[in-house]
């Protein structure tokens, strides 16, 4: 909208000031600046909808105009710019409205006609309601009428915005109206969701060319208007579009806006789980949005719903409770959105197919979120229609251990205990994607063992380094191999959008290079004492009771919780450096701890999860056993993928000091399974060698 309230342009001189307060507003100092006349913007300055802007402004120029004079139509337009600029009189251009009718026409060009001279002045010519084309006219007077246009705007030292109207005009003479048609007022405003689905800051404006294959990956698959897409996509058109993207960031205001230029907020589903399901929904309160309002969706005598919201904390409204059930005017956002409008800003509820439900660290409670977050504990809202899809894929790529919850919402089903660990290296539907962890603006470190921030970067537990998630556009344009500390990473580590990092790293830093990107990140053998803790979702542990070397199972006290890390209390209670600490994810049915000394071996299972956990939103996703031995390998059998098994320290069998439990311990070797990691097979081979060995003198 227009800086400050106007009434609706009806003459010449009422639209040239209302389109300069449009376009050429000081909101626009410093920025790039598009005279991106459309349809739209028209209805927007005069007040109307279904095209009657135009109509209007049609009706204002036309008297500008010499109709009867095919080769001299723009001339009086063109000469009172001249004198107009020569004599530096106030005010708006005179011509300001007739270029207006020039680029609407640019605007109403079909992308599938091509961007051809006969296309545009055909355009034009339905436009200005004129019998015969305006071309001969046009290329006498409408280009130097342009080029009066950029000088206005220069003129203005950067009051106006920076020009954007070429020097040279390509194709010839039409060039400058097209170079404005590209950028509509709506693209600038959808862009913003753009931004906020990349998690971008203003500035991050800087690394701009780095996200230009980003923004086309989106852009694609976006609303935007065909000239955007093509300012995006087309080579030729590259600096302009780096240029328009690194101006529209460095100058948002970190709003979401809609096409009609209202600020957006979110509209979340919450779920409680403890003591019976209560549902609620949690708004978001972007700047600038009251603390307490009605809002309101429908219209009257359809439908009309109201919400009444408040907030008590910054950024957020505070949970409206819906009660144990999903009331049904929540479940049809499935199918049609739904918008609550409270004077020039909005909320929005939506309800795909697939809703992740994961922990909200502001309430306390599980909240919708795009997709699910990698190792974190989420119950999932599913639509019947996909159901049996997301539970097939679920039973490829989530741990064991999820299960559908009995009291689910009608249409629809609710799972529990969901994990997704991993991106997986296959194709998945659209409409799934949601299920998948991944990111999507820039690499990021994931999983491994975190143990926080020191002088901004992060540390990494020695044996526990991080994986390297790459956005989908990014894995698909690298140009040469990422690298770790300059060395080249396996073809085999590069899998999907993940790339795998060499566990065997040493204490350091390390630095992890993929085409223009670098990520720093340094290992550490313990934790520095000046090291600030701060929590995260999915980096509780539970600790297990301490394990003697034994073939007994049990599951023992429920243990202590620990954030963040693993930490030595003293509980233990012993200075034995053999102990070996070990986390095991929950889900499995049986694990297995296999002793690097021929005989130690010790069976046990995950202690439950403490209730209050759940009532304040704490969701575990591992837990921690202690044995006295020192640990080689753990076995995990899972219900569905059979038995797994990962190498918990890379040191060969001994036979040094025997344990008690030698048959088990052959047992546990020898019994089938699949390695975690295809590379520890050689290290493997070592046990099975030494259990095959020993089976007859165990046995006697």
């Amino acid at each position: 909208m227009a800086d400050g309230e106007a009434a609706a342009p009806r003459t010449l001189e009422d639209w040239a000031l209302a389109l300069e307060r449009y376009f050429f507003a000081p909101r626009q100092r410093g920025r790039r600046v598009y005279f991106s006349v459309s349809d739209e913007a028209l209805d927007e300055i005069a007040q109307t909808t279904s095209g009657q802007g135009a109509e209007t402004l049609v009706r204002a120029v036309r008297p500008q105009l010499r109709l009867t004079s095919q080769r001299n139509l723009f001339e009086d337009v063109y000469t009172s710019g001249t004198r107009w600029s020569a004599n530096r009189e106030p005010g708006p251009p005179p011509f300001l409205p007739c270029l207006a009718l020039c680029v609407l026409a640019a605007s109403r060009m079909e992308s599938s006609q091509g961007l051809s001279a006969g296309n545009y002045y055909e355009r034009l010519r339905i436009v200005l309601d004129l019998p015969h084309s305006p071309q001969p006219a046009y290329a006498e007077t409408i280009p130097a009428t342009f080029r009066l246009f950029h000088e206005w705007i220069q003129r203005g030292r950067g009051v106006r915005g920076a020009s954007t109207i070429p020097d040279v005009a390509v194709p010839a003479h039409i060039g400058y109206a097209l170079s404005q048609a590209l950028i509509r007022e709506s693209d600038r405003r959808k862009l913003t969701a753009f931004f906020i689905r990349l998690d971008l800051q203003p500035q991050d404006w800087g690394v701009s060319g780095q996200l230009l294959p980003a923004l086309r990956y989106w852009a694609a698959r976006s609303t935007l208007s065909w000239g955007a897409k093509r300012l995006i996509s087309d080579p030729q058109y590259e600096r302009d579009a780096l240029s328009f993207f690194e101006d529209e960031l460095k100058n948002w205001d970190l709003n979401e806006r809609d096409d009609d230029g209202r600020v957006v907020g979110r509209i979340a589903i919450s779920l409680r789980v403890t003591g019976g399901t209560d549902w609620a929904l949690i708004a978001s309160r972007p700047r600038g949005f009251p603390e307490t309002a009605a809002w309101t969706s429908g219209a009257p005598g359809s439908g009309l719903r109201t919400l009444t919201l408040q907030s008590s904390i910054p950024e957020i409204y505070d949970p409206v409770s819906l009660g144990p059930s999903l009331p049904d005017w929540i479940l049809e956002a499935h199918n049609h959105p739904l918008v609550f409008k409270c004077g020039q800003q909005a909320l929005h509820l939506a309800l795909p197919s697939v809703v992740p439900l994961g922990p909200d660290p502001n309430t306390g409670r599980l909240t919708s979120t795009r997709r699910v977050q990698p190792s974190v504990r989420h119950w999932l809202l599913v639509h019947g229609e996909v159901a049996q899809a997301a539970e097939d894929l679920l039973g490829r790529i989530a741990r064991e251990g999820w299960a559908r919850v009995a009291n689910s919402p009608v249409g629809w089903r609710l799972y529990r205990d969901v994990f997704v660990d991993l991106p997986p290296t296959f194709e998945v539907p659209p409409g799934l994607a949601p299920l998948v962890p991944g990111v999507e603006a820039k690499p990021e470190l994931c999983g491994g063992l975190p143990l926080g921030l020191l002088g901004g970067e992060p540390l990494y537990l020695q044996g526990g380094p991080p994986d390297v998630w790459l956005p989908h556009w990014l894995s698909q344009t690298i140009d040469t191999p990422p690298s770790v500390d300059g060395q080249p990473v396996p073809a085999g580590d590069r899998t999907g959008g993940r790339l795998r990092v060499n566990r065997d790293l040493a204490v350091g830093i390390h630095v992890v290079r993929l085409g223009t990107f670098s990520l720093r990140f340094r290992i550490v053998n313990g934790m520095p004492p000046e090291l600030q803790w701060q929590s995260a979702p999915g980096s509780l542990v539970l600790r297990a009771p301490f394990l003697a070397a034994t073939s007994s199972t049990g599951t023992g006290p429920a243990g202590t919780v620990v954030c963040g890390g693993v930490v030595d209390d003293g509980s233990v209670g012993s200075t034995n450096s053999r102990l070996t600490s070990i986390r095991l994810p929950h889900g499995a049915l049986r694990y297995t701890l296999i002793g690097s000394d021929f005989g130690c071996v010790a069976a046990c299972a995950a202690p439950p999860r403490p209730r209050w956990l759940e009532e304040v939103g704490l969701l575990t996703q591992d837990f921690e056993v202690i044995a006295d031995f020192r640990v080689a390998w753990a076995r995990i059998d899972w219900q569905r993928s059979g038995s797994e098994i990962l190498r918990v320290a890379d040191v060969s069998p001994s036979l040094d000091a025997p344990g008690p439990a030698p048959q088990e311990w052959i047992e546990a070797v020898l019994r089938a399974g699949s390695l975690r990691d295809p590379g520890t097979a050689p290290s493997w081979e070592e046990y099975r060698n030494l259990a095959e060995a020993s089976q007859g003198s165990s046995a006697a």
